[in-house]
């Protein structure tokens, strides 16, 4: 494997990084050990149900740089946090990501560690005087 990786491990990795920033790790654990590529698929199955869910329930909105960001609000960590909720990948991202895990499941794995990395760039602290606001 390049160090570059194929754009849809970036993408779903990207994607996934929501669950792992809300602390959410059961489907970054199930990518970074699979047993086999049925795995991937029901993993990928279960994310995707999951995030139209929380995408369609938002804890509030906003406008970033001209595009409408959803987002949940964390308190679980003694701070409140925003988590922006992420777009659903396109159906050519999910099928060429199955594929590739289907060739190669460390291409799972990998996505999982990325997903991991990715995790910080969703969240913003909130600070005191947003607290009443967002309530």
């Amino acid at each position: 494997m390049s160090k570059d990786f194929p754009t849809p491990v970036k993408e779903m990795a990207s994607f996934l990084s929501f669950f792992a920033a809300s602390r959410m790790y059961a489907p970054i654990d199930k990518l970074s050990r699979p047993f086999s590529i049925e795995d991937v698929i029901n993993t990928v199955n279960d994310v995707l149900r999951q995030i139209s869910v929380i995408f369609e329930n938002p804890d509030g909105e906003e406008t970033i740089e001209g595009r409408r960001a959803r987002y949940i609000i964390d308190e679980r960590s003694g701070l409140r946090r925003k988590i922006y909720i992420p777009r659903i990948p396109s159906e050519e991202t999910v099928k060429n990501f199955i594929q590739l895990c289907s060739e190669d499941l460390n291409y799972a794995r990998i996505t999982a560690a990325l997903a991991l990395a990715h995790a910080p760039k969703r969240v913003r602290e909130l600070e005191k005087e947003e607290v009443g606001e967002e309530a």
